[in-house]
């Protein structure tokens, strides 16, 4: 919808039909949204990082500010979107009060 707005009229016609000029139809609007959906997966970009925020979540938009040795320098290259999430839980307990529950449970 973002990129349908950057497109402005100029691409798309008057959709009232005031311009006098031939109105999109419904499937070259439908081509067009497939072409932009195409067009941003091709230029996506994957980064996999390793963390220690817990409030992290799928969704979640954010900003480096200080750009990350080997992420490009533009402002763009800066931006990221959490698409996959991966929680891994560890017992950091001493092993002895390990060995204890685990004697419990048993």
């Amino acid at each position: 919808l973002e990129q349908a707005w950057h497109i402005g009229a100029t691409a798309l016609g008057d959709l009232n039909g005031q311009d006098q000029n031939t109105q999109p139809s419904q499937q070259q609007l439908v081509r067009l949204g497939e072409l932009l959906i195409k067009r941003q997966e091709l230029e996506s970009k994957s980064t996999t990082a390793i963390g220690t925020v817990r409030h992290a979540k799928v969704g979640y938009w954010f900003k480096m500010a200080t750009p990350h040795q080997n992420t490009l320098r533009n402002l763009e290259s800066n931006e990221f979107l959490i698409t996959e999430l991966v929680c891994n839980a560890y017992n950091n307990l001493p092993k002895e009060i390990s060995t204890q529950i685990l004697a419990l449970i048993e």
